[in-house]
């Protein structure tokens, strides 16, 4: 072999093994990102929200070493995939019980950010919402990042989600006149009453327009209560539109900033929330963007002890954001222990930004 030759496959082999300790980094920082605290490894969110990608990378680095006979290398990864899969659940089919279809409830999340709101495209809007209701016939559909208006007992819809109220569903009981209600996280269902529902802002979204929607339903007979949530996400506009001036050292700074600032936002937020739902006693549902993956700490801390029915079936490997690169589930319907799961499934509508979740769920016979 040739002095060339043989410097590029030393270097060839050099950059491969770089390549190979930044991914086991890069998977260590994500695998213990939900268990560190977030004040100190807030950097930690991005690499635990890609932590599927990294043990992809780490499979097929395994099928490498095992080619070339590395066994050291094929046994340190196999045993890091190994810690990956405690946490990750495989796709296995629907629990074998198969309860009545009538005591059956079916949750949709969707955070509704429609990529074009233009006037010529609201029929396509309307006739993709209806279908989807049509489709999946949800009991409860909680949505995000839309705005519901109530006034003098009428509604008012943006974002052509007019065809829900035609479908059969509504976000609020008719009350008097005075009733008002001004959301953007509205829950919609088709029958019931509901007994009670109020916003709830929590400290750390006092700078945000956000809040908490938690609702007092009936179902079966029994009170249940579902909260419809949406957590703050990566406000990295700003950032942006320095990157396209060309000021790339602003903008690499205020990314930066912005993404510290908003994980620990966030991270008060789950804090917060996971103080509202220790106080229920009800059977309880969380639905919505909780802008974290299964694997970061914000999800970890807000789920406790609570049933993650899409993960028990499977969802962890079915990704909700975004719709042109499909990255990572942050839409979640989390579950007390008053529930077990049915029935999950991603729709793979085009329509927002994120795919609907569908989750079916019904009452333990000891509740």
């Amino acid at each position: 072999m040739s002095l060339g030759g043989s410097f590029l496959k030393t270097l060839l082999i050099g950059l491969a093994g770089l390549a190979n300790v930044g991914l086991i980094l890069l998977f260590a920082a994500g695998y213990a990102s939900a268990f560190l605290p977030p004040a100190w490894f807030w950097w930690t969110w991005l690499p635990a929200s890609l932590l599927p990608f990294w043990a992809a990378g780490l499979l097929l680095a395994t099928a490498i070493h095992l080619l070339r006979g590395r066994w050291g290398y094929v046994a340190l990864h196999a045993g890091l995939l190994a810690l990956f899969l405690t946490r990750a659940s495989l796709p296995w089919p629907s629990p074998p019980t198969s309860p009545d279809a009538a005591s059956v409830l079916t949750v949709m999340s969707f955070n509704y950010t429609p990529f074009d709101r233009s006037v010529d495209q609201r029929p396509l809007l309307r006739n993709e919402l209806g279908a989807l209701a049509d489709t999946h016939a949800p009991d409860l559909i909680a949505m995000q990042s839309i705005r519901v208006f109530q006034r003098r007992g009428q509604l008012a819809f943006s974002d052509q989600l007019d065809t829900l109220a035609t479908a059969g569903y509504h976000a609020e009981p008719e009350q008097n006149e005075a009733s008002y209600l001004d959301t953007r996280v509205p829950l919609f269902q088709r029958s019931g009453p509901v007994l009670h529902q109020e916003p709830i802002v929590l400290p750390s979204q006092e700078d945000i327009e956000r809040h908490v929607m938690r609702s007092e339903l009936e179902w079966r007979g029994q009170p249940i209560v579902v909260y419809n949530v949406h957590l703050r996400s990566f406000e990295r506009s700003h950032a942006l539109n320095l990157l396209a001036r060309g000021r790339y050292r602003m903008a690499f700074r205020e990314l930066v900033a912005v993404y510290r600032r908003d994980v620990l936002q966030r991270t008060h937020e789950a804090r917060e929330l996971r103080a509202l739902l220790d106080e229920e006693s009800q059977p309880t549902l969380l639905v919505g963007d909780l802008n974290a993956s299964p694997f970061n700490w914000e999800y970890r801390h807000v789920r406790g002890t609570w049933l993650d029915p899409a993960a028990a079936l499977g969802g962890n490997w079915r990704f909700t954001w975004h719709t042109r690169f499909p990255l990572a589930r942050i839409d979640h319907v989390l579950a007390s222990s008053h529930w077990q799961p049915h029935a999950m499934q991603v729709d793979t509508t085009r329509i927002s930004d994120h795919y609907p979740l569908i989750v079916s769920l019904y009452l333990r016979e000891d509740t």
